[in-house]
């Protein structure tokens, strides 16, 4: 009776050492995902544990819950609708409920820059433009605006990828004022540049002669070059 009783004495202090170990690299994983500028929720937002290919979706108060899981440090990758989806690390604890509070970028229109054209002359100058933010979506057109009034302006579209675009124009007005303005395109809309205007340089005659030819008495041929600049 007394060996009986020692045997199960040492069974359970095991099978209770079994469950405390088990209960120890176990925490709880929720958080909730909200939008960055106005701290609404956002509903319907997958939440993607990359480690464990474990996947859920916000409810409507923004609010996830992975429930209980291991130990151990994760990446959660999240993606909704008119959102940049981002990524996230996050460490869940031993017996711990672990929240994770995330907040998303709404896609926007693309933040564009319009800077100071070069190489200005008379009848020319190069318009330069540049993407400063492309709103969370790849862009699909840039170019300028154009023209001598502001209220009629002609888009020139640019043939580029970079961030950074030019486009050289020509055959313009001497001593005339032109406004221009950079945009660019993306699937959420159309961000534009400051308006900001330049003047053409005056344009100055230059005179190259030559020597007269067919000299006579009465008459001789005079040649001469007018060249504008």
């Amino acid at each position: 009776m007394i060996r009986i009783t020692y045997c199960l004495l040492i069974f359970s202090v095991l099978l209770t050492s079994c469950v405390s170990t088990d209960v120890n690299v176990m925490g709880t994983l929720s958080g909730t995902v909200k939008d960055a500028s106005t701290n609404a929720p956002i509903k319907n937002c997958s939440v993607e544990n990359i480690e464990t290919s474990a996947k859920v979706k916000t409810d409507a108060n923004g609010y996830f819950n992975f429930g209980e899981m291991e130990v151990g440090e994760y990446t959660l990758s999240l993606s909704a609708l008119n959102y940049i989806s981002t990524k996230s690390s996050v460490i869940v604890e031993t017996g711990k409920e672990t929240r994770k509070d995330i907040v998303l970028q709404k896609i926007s229109v693309p933040t564009s820059f319009t800077d100071v054209p070069s190489s200005i002359t008379h009848n020319s100058a190069t318009l330069r433009g540049k993407i400063v933010n492309n709103g969370g979506s790849d862009i699909v057109t840039r170019g300028f605006m154009f023209g001598e009034s502001e209220q009629n302006l002609t888009e020139y579209k640019v043939e580029t990828t970079t961030d950074s675009f030019e486009y050289s124009i020509s055959e313009l007005k001497p001593n005339t004022e032109y406004y221009v303005m950079a945009y660019s395109i993306n699937a959420h809309g159309t961000g534009y540049g400051e308006l900001i205007s330049f003047q053409t340089k005056d344009s100055q005659t230059s005179v190259v002669t030559y020597d007269a030819t067919d000299i006579t008495h009465t008459k001789a041929t005079l040649h001469a070059e007018f060249y504008l600049t």
